[in-house]
């Protein structure tokens, strides 16, 4: 039986490879006694970020020692679980949080080897949280009757922990602070991860306060260029796409931003007329209104400022992602 921990928390056309330390294992925080104290319910906290098993055999402490050694396993390979009816975090509402254990539990049972189904059967009747769950200093404990162990029609139990307080009053106080994930990875295990440089650039960033414990190095060991990409056939949605693209360079080339994109309304340069939408009839052949450049450039930026909020955070040099009187490779035709 695996324990699951959870928590809710570009793009350099290139291969490269991610350097990282090489006793960077997966942690595990919680026990599996605690699983089988709430009835096998599965406590998902919002700071956690990775899934892994099996983390306990069977042994002498909880399990029948005559099993001891031996991996647990469901009966018929189909496990039935059951989802707290709280939220797992602001971002994570309760129905987003069931489809997000849904593609959890996919992980393994997607495996073509995996004699395992995973089924959400129903949910909890209350949201299991600190004013329903109090540990007791002689390590007893009040929790509601459907994650108790003898709640045998709701086998095992998924809890949204938002806060930690249901592990603080179970495990000690402290036991749910936030500090367990961020102050550990949640990759590692290899000395060296090699993939496009956009997968090195989101895994590096997703490690949090450990990030620069990890080195995306500078050597390309093949070229796979990515863009927009939309259903075969579609032309017209096609160039509207391409065009938008274009749009954001050009106003990054001829310095139309967010901030000045009203300001440059009243310019008298022929490119920048034809782009916002005053001259020309661009907007109208694409099938749109002649200010759609102008309405993309004031609502998210020119492609300069999408990076800078988006990608440059990651640690993703622009690289030949530039425009081309910058060393890049972008180089953006007229508008007309």
């Amino acid at each position: 039986m695996a324990d699951f921990h959870f928590h809710t928390r570009i793009v350099h056309p290139a291969k490269g490879t991610l350097s990282v330390p090489p006793d960077r294992g997966f942690k595990h925080l919680w026990t599996f006694a605690l699983l089988v104290l709430l009835g096998l319910a599965v406590i998902l906290f919002v700071e956690l970020a990775h899934a892994g098993g099996p983390a306990h055999v069977a042994g002498a402490s909880y399990f029948n020692a005559s099993v001891q050694g031996q991996p647990l396993a469901w009966a018929g390979g189909g496990v039935h679980y059951y989802t707290d009816l709280g939220d797992l975090s602001a971002q994570l509402p309760a129905a987003a949080a069931d489809e997000f254990v849904a593609e959890a539990f996919s992980r393994w049972t997607s495996v073509s080897t995996a004699a395992l189904s995973a089924t959400q059967t129903g949910q909890l009747s209350e949201d299991v949280n600190a004013t329903n769950v109090t540990g007791y200093p002689d390590g007893t404990y009040t929790i509601p009757a459907d994650i108790q162990p003898t709640a045998t029609d709701k086998p095992l139990a998924i809890v949204y922990d938002a806060d930690g307080a249901v592990t603080n009053a179970l495990l000690g106080q402290g036991a749910g602070d936030s500090a367990y994930c961020f102050s550990n990875s949640v990759f590692g295990g290899t000395d060296a991860y090699s993939t496009d440089g956009s997968g090195l650039a989101t895994t590096r960033f997703a490690q949090g306060a450990k990030a620069d414990d990890y080195v995306i190095l500078p050597e390309v060991i093949s070229k796979e260029p990515l863009g927009a990409m939309v259903r075969k056939g579609d032309d017209k949605w096609f160039d509207l796409v391409r065009w938008t693209f274009i749009a954001m360079l050009t106003a990054e080339e001829d310095g139309v931003t967010s901030k000045n994109v009203d300001e440059m309304l009243k310019s008298t340069t022929p490119d920048i007329r034809r782009l916002l939408g005053v001259d020309g009839d661009m907007g109208k052949a694409l099938g749109v209104d002649n200010k759609w450049a102008y309405n993309v450039v004031k609502q998210v930026g020119n492609f300069g400022e999408m990076w800078d909020r988006n990608i440059a955070p990651m640690g993703v040099p622009r690289g030949l992602n530039n425009l081309w009187n910058k060393g890049g490779l972008q180089y953006p035709p007229p508008i007309r």
